[in-house]
């Protein structure tokens, strides 16, 4: 299994190939090998190095904005490579890269292919036996879905912010469920945020990140910790999978430790063999929000698509209301539409996109059109 990277396509993908929904002109062979896809292990030597790659171009214009400030054109690319290293049939090394952009752009500035940096963003030893997996290392501690499956070209934006990612730890999965129930994975996690040169970024340096610069896990201590379960293969719902959470992230001195809660839904329905549809609806709520006492948020994602042979259409909602005490509330959302044509190309899946989205941020409202090209592969 490899680390999860790729997230910004990887809801297309997993709608085409994951849905279950049989798809004229792709075999079994192409269906097992799309990217995201939970395949088993099957080695006849070791040491084995097996891995994927996503590639992306993306230009997102912002074109009618109430503060002329934010609008602005932004062509880049995103670039992520994962690895594994299996040593025997229980032990591997995870690791996945990242290249993107590290900084934000310059208010009133449009750019290409500016301020891109490499980095890791996971890197950690896996064993795997039966049910039981453990793993340590720089790792992406497990809480929600919507920032990975929420689909669309923007469908993931808002909920990227709670999304756990580059924090060293260690955590250990079981899967309680069996062919009867289906899959229900239970998992904890203890961990705090990266600190090591690893927070540094090459080609557009991104600086290390230092305990002085508090937020929340950045304690240098496991003290931080993730409780999750996940559910999904469930033969008495088919197409139906959850997940759960809790997550306790400790600050240092002076700040608040950050408590989050998540409950999601997705479910997939074929109609035909060429139509399908996918929902998926998740809520998270964050008590001392960034460590600060007096900041709580809550967030609802919404999202349907819908596939007809190699196309996906799909609308999704993202609500976040901030709650600070003493200053002025925000109640920001997203709105997105978009359509995408994915295509089986060489080894790989071939996809374009285009979309739109309208999003309130601190109640200034933006208009941004985009479109993005993407080539996926495992090998």
């Amino acid at each position: 299994m490899f680390p999860s990277s790729a997230k910004s396509i990887r809801a297309s993908l997993l709608i085409l190939f994951v849905a279950a929904v049989p798809r004229p002109g792709l075999t079994d062979d192409d269906v097992a090998a799309a990217p995201g896809a939970v395949q088993p292990l099957v080695l006849e030597s070791y040491p084995s190095i097996s891995g994927a790659l996503v590639l992306e171009v993306q230009n997102d214009h912002a074109y009618h904005a109430q503060d002329r400030a934010a609008e602005a054109n932004d062509l880049y690319s995103t670039i992520e490579p994962a690895l594994a290293v299996a040593f025997n049939r229980n032990l591997s090394l995870q690791a996945s890269l990242v290249f993107e952009p590290v900084e934000d752009a310059q208010p009133h500035q449009s750019r290409e292919f500016d301020r891109q940096g490499l980095f890791a963003e996971e890197l950690y030893a896996l064993w795997e036996s039966g049910p039981l997996s453990l793993r340590a290392g720089k790792m992406n501690p497990h809480f929600g879905q919507a920032w990975d499956l929420a689909p669309g070209l923007y469908g993931v934006d808002f909920a990227e912010d709670y999304e756990l990612t580059e924090r060293m730890g260690a955590g250990a999965s079981y899967d309680l469920g069996n062919d009867t129930v289906g899959s229900h994975v239970l998992s904890l996690e203890a961990f705090f945020a990266d600190t090591t040169h690893m927070s540094r970024s090459l080609v557009r340096g991104r600086s290390r990140v230092h305990r002085s610069d508090g937020g929340p896990s950045n304690t240098g201590r496991l003290n931080s910790f993730a409780l999750t379960l996940q559910g999904d293969a469930i033969p008495a719902i088919p197409g139906l999978s959850y997940n759960l959470g809790w997550v306790r992230q400790s600050s240092k001195s002076g700040e608040r430790a950050e408590s989050d809660y998540v409950a999601g839904l997705a479910y997939a329905l074929p109609i035909s063999d060429t139509l399908g549809l996918e929902f998926l609806a998740e809520y998270v709520q964050q008590i001392n929000a960034l460590g600060e006492a007096n900041r709580s948020r809550r967030y609802l994602t919404l999202s349907s698509a819908a596939t007809w042979n190699d196309l996906v259409f799909a609308l999704s909602y993202t609500n976040r209301d901030e709650d600070v005490r003493g200053d002025r509330d925000n109640n920001d959302y997203l709105l997105q539409v978009s359509a995408g044509y994915f295509r089986p190309m060489g080894p790989g899946l071939a996809g374009f996109e285009i979309g739109y989205k309208i999003t309130r941020e601190e109640n200034l409202k933006i208009g941004t059109a985009g479109m993005r090209a993407s080539y996926a592969l495992e090998f």
